[in-house]
């Protein structure tokens, strides 16, 4: 019976062991899990900091090498539009007053042409006139 007892209790110590060194393994493993995961999103912030960080100062350099050529390019660009406007004003302005020196040119090449027509028309009214009052006398006389 002794033997019988002392069996039966190692039989139960030794399924009691496996259960507790299972319940202690499943509970060891469950926190190591969790803090895998704790340690793991960490990291991940980290790492996202690190990069936001990085990326920003990346930027910021860039910018500021990049500033100063976009600012000098774009005087430049605008003092040659300016340059090229003010060319075009010039033309403009040159040419409106070569076309009033030319209207006027014209104008007084009109005005003496209509000077001499107008003279001719009345030369021809005169002619037309005198010889209207003179076939008028001669119609007369011969009837």
């Amino acid at each position: 019976m002794g033997m019988i007892g002392t069996s039966m209790l190692g039989a139960v110590i030794g399924v009691g062991a496996v259960a507790g060194v299972v319940w202690v393994a499943v509970n060891l493993g469950y926190k190591a899990m969790r803090t895998g995961k704790t340690n793991l999103l960490n990291w991940l912030r980290e790492t996202l900091a690190a990069t936001r960080t990085g990326t920003s100062r990346m930027l910021e350099s860039a910018l500021s090498v990049g500033r100063p050529e976009i600012v000098l390019r774009h005087r430049d660009d605008l003092k040659s539009r300016i340059e090229d406007l003010q060319g075009q004003l010039k033309e403009a302005q040159e040419a409106a007053r070569l076309d009033a020196a030319t209207r006027e040119k014209t104008l007084e090449r009109l005005t003496k042409n209509r000077k001499i027509v107008q003279n001719r028309i009345d030369a021809i009214e005169k002619l037309l006139a005198g010889a209207q009052s003179s076939g008028a006398q001669s119609s007369g006389a011969q009837s």
